[in-house]
């Protein structure tokens, strides 16, 4: 396949988020900023139908991997743009560009009248097409670039009501502990040019396949894992996830649901050809995501404030896709991961509507209590994504939480009982979220 052959789908995908963006700053913002979000609403709707467009070539076996075009070179070395689009990337693409783009949605009623409309929108849909690119990179270093793109906007838009100190604080404490974990990728993007002299992906999984000893393969793994444990939020760097809730609620939604933290898992999913042939890593790697998902779930059904109590339940799910990728189930992590993104998303803007209706930036549940019936399509919303969470048939929760636990389960041991745990414990935490929220008593 040549560029001339890319589906239009394909150029979409770049093509309408970087003209609503152009068009947002250079026009809209300068002379009607109210209207900003009219071509990134667009471009969500063009993106949002480009996805499965190429969601649907995929399913009938038209996937490719292309170089567009060679844009950084030293001597025989040299980096090239590209596109790939297969399974495991158009999934979970075709999640981030419906779930993103009713959040887009959202945000235009949740922003209105903020003296920073224009900014948040524009830095809003960077985010969004930092994602895109991270799922349709071909290379690592591509790849990596989009990484940081991801990690630039969570902070802006973390720190976006920059006259809070904690918002500011939390901004940074985000910033840096990503920036640890970006550490570990680029040192993992360096050994792998040292030792492969490659950084796309098929040809480098065709070469780390091909038997030969590659010694500082083991090394690339670990860094790889280090990345994705603070991408991610896991153990031990699981605590800036819970502070970054300062930021308005879309960023939130958009954050835990669709990009930044899903972006760590598929990293690991990405590099699983190289990952797996390090001994004893995907082991660890599971026990990363159970020790993670259990402590993330124990310390949810502590919290009292709204989106805290969401923030630990993400770090509590993206342990058990971790868990699903060191059992060696990279289907069913990715299955977790769209689930998680449909149900995450709906539960972090109903919270939103009920910190609106409190007229607070967030709430806890002893703020809440009693608005079954005066917030009742929001709560039908929550009870919805709340049975989904908890695993409760015939729910997409279900069938993703219940292929992790029959993996564990089969794998035996302590792992298969901390996934029991898990389960019972995000039960616990969402269902009490809800009854106080909802049912409990409303605070005079």
């Amino acid at each position: 396949m040549t560029a001339a052959q890319v589906p239009l789908a394909a150029w979409l995908l770049y093509a309408a988020p970087v003209s609503a963006i152009l068009l947002g700053f250079f026009v809209a913002r300068r002379f009607k900023p109210e209207w900003t979000h009219l071509p990134i609403l667009l471009s969500c709707a063009i993106v949002t139908a480009s996805a499965f467009w190429l969601a649907a070539d995929v399913y009938t076996g038209h996937s490719f991997d292309l170089n567009l075009f060679r844009w950084a070179g030293a001597g025989p070395f040299g980096v090239d743009f590209g596109l790939r689009i297969d399974g495991p990337g158009v999934a979970v693409l075709t999640m981030v560009a419906f779930v993103g783009s009713l959040i887009h949605l959202y945000a235009v009623g949740y922003m209105k009248g903020d003296p920073g409309f224009s900014r948040f929108f524009l830095v809003f849909h960077l985010f969004f097409l930092a994602m895109i690119g991270l799922l349709t990179a071909n290379n690592f270093v591509q790849l990596y670039l989009f990484w940081e793109l991801v990690g630039v906007c969570s902070w802006l838009l973390v720190g976006y009501w920059f006259h809070k100190a904690t918002a500011r604080k939390a901004a940074l404490k985000a910033f840096l502990t990503n920036r640890v974990g970006d550490f570990g990728f680029l040192l993992a993007l360096l050994l792998i040019i040292f030792q492969f002299k490659v950084t796309h992906f098929h040809l480098l999984y065709l070469k780390a396949a091909s038997g030969a000893t590659f010694v500082l393969l083991p090394l690339i793994g670990v860094c790889l894992v280090w990345a994705a444990c603070a991408k991610s939020a896991q153990f031990p760097l699981y605590f800036w996830l819970p502070d970054a809730m300062e930021g308005p609620t879309p960023t939130s939604a958009l954050m835990h649901a669709a990009t930044m933290v899903t972006a760590g898992v598929f990293l690991l999913v990405r590099a699983w050809p190289l990952i797996s042939l390090v001994e004893g890593l995907p082991h660890l790697i599971a026990w990363i995501g159970a020790i993670t998902a259990l402590f993330a779930a124990i310390v949810a059904g502590t919290k009292k404030d709204l989106k805290r109590i969401l923030a630990y339940s993400t770090v509590s799910h993206l342990g058990l896709m971790m868990l699903a990728l060191g059992l060696g189930r990279t289907g069913v992590a990715l299955f977790h991961l769209i689930v998680h993104g449909f149900f995450k998303a709906a539960l972090f803007l109903c919270t939103g509507n009920i910190a609106h209706a409190l007229h607070r930036s967030t709430a806890s549940v002893d703020d809440a209590g009693g608005l079954r019936k005066s917030m009742r399509l929001t709560y039908l919303a929550f009870m919805l994504a709340a049975l989904s969470l908890a695993g409760v048939f015939p729910f997409g929760g279900f069938f993703s939480k219940d292929a992790i636990l029959d993996s564990a389960w089969h794998h035996g041991g302590a792992l298969a009982v901390m996934g029991m745990l898990v389960a019972a414990g995000s039960a616990f935490y969402i269902f009490r979220m809800l009854f106080l929220a909802f049912y409990g008593a409303r605070p005079e």
